[in-house]
């Protein structure tokens, strides 16, 4: 499912932040790798050309210790399906 989540929720919260691009709801379910930690589920609910959201799996016991800090960099993995079968999606990103 994807959908535009810019201009759903700026007009409900006009003192939001502005978007320089539109994001765009999305429910993948991935995983996350950060250095030194073992891996962890995630899912991602939104992207722009400019990140993604995330956020760890519902009832994951996440120590704080365990959250990455601003600057990191984490890499993801998911699998999208396609007309032709399932691509494995790899990319790495620094936490804003």
């Amino acid at each position: 499912m994807v959908d535009d989540t810019n201009d759903r929720d700026q007009h409900f919260l006009p003192d939001r932040e502005k978007r320089a691009f539109t994001r765009n709801a999305i429910f993948l379910v991935g995983e996350c790798v950060i250095s030194s930690q073992p891996m962890r589920t995630i899912e991602i609910l939104d992207f722009c050309p400019g990140g993604v959201y995330l956020s760890f799996a519902p009832g994951q016991q996440v120590p704080q210790s365990s959250v990455p800090a601003r600057g990191e960099i984490i890499e993801i993995r998911c699998t999208i399906q396609e007309k032709n079968g399932a691509q494995s999606l790899h990319f790495q990103g620094k936490i804003a």
